[in-house]
C-alpha cells in the first residue's frame, strides 16, 4: 500500500524531501552568551538587543524598569506573537 501511495505522488510531480532548513532568526551564540541578554540558564544583563553592545538604543532592562503598565501592555499587544 505504501509503495502504491509513493507512485501515485510520483505521477502527480510530488518529490520526496531530504532536508529542511529553518532560519529562525537568532544563533545558538546569542542564546549561550549571557552578556547578550537572551540566556535562560546564565545570569547576565537584561539588554535583549540583536545588535549586543550597540550604541544607543534601549534594553529589555530600560523598558522594564522605565515603562509604566500602560505602555508594557501595547508593546505586549502590538508585538507578543513576534
Amino acid at each position: 500500500k505504501q509503495k502504491q501511495k509513493q507512485k501515485q505522488k510520483q505521477k502527480k510531480g510530488a518529490i520526496g524531501v531530504d532536508g529542511i532548513l529553518l532560519d529562525l532568526g537568532v544563533s545558538s551564540h546569542q542564546i549561550d552568551t549571557a552578556d547578550r541578554g537572551f540566556a535562560f540558564m546564565k545570569d547576565g544583563p537584561l539588554d535583549m538587543r540583536m545588535g549586543a553592545g550597540s550604541a544607543g538604543g534601549l534594553t529589555a532592562a530600560d523598558i522594564c524598569n522605565v515603562f509604566d503598565v500602560k505602555e508594557l501592555s501595547f508593546l505586549m499587544k502590538k508585538y507578543g506573537d513576534e
